[in-house]
């Protein structure tokens, strides 16, 4: 199968270069939301599994930029997810759980881990 991507590039002065990009590839629609050159958030919709799959990476900069970039990614896809920062630690939460922030965690959109990234 062919991808077919819409791509929209956006500038927020306060975020840096936010880029969007959503395509069709073999395993489903996948949206990529990209901050300079890291991919911050991934969506996988009709992925292989039983709801949607979200992929949250840091790329290292672990900055105030970042984890507002992230989650107003998160907001804007509607997802449940959030980033927080308790003593300097990130943490992912939806409210009722919270994780450890792990560049590569796999999250599903009902407030499960599937994946912690080594």
């Amino acid at each position: 199968m062919s991808a077919r991507s819409f791509k929209m590039n956006v500038f927020n002065r306060n975020q840096g270069q936010i880029r969007v990009e959503r395509s069709l590839e073999a395993q489903g629609v996948v949206t990529r939301v990209q901050m300079y050159q890291t991919i911050i958030v991934e969506y996988w919709v009709n992925h292989i599994g039983p709801s949607p799959t979200i992929v949250l990476n840091s790329g290292g900069y672990r900055t105030a930029s970042t984890k507002t970039a992230i989650n107003q990614a998160l907001s804007q896809l509607v997802l449940p997810w959030n980033v927080i920062q308790r003593k300097g630690q990130w943490l992912v939460t939806n409210g009722v759980k919270t994780f450890d922030f792990i560049d590569g965690i796999q999250l599903d959109a009902t407030g499960i881990v599937l994946k912690e990234a080594s």
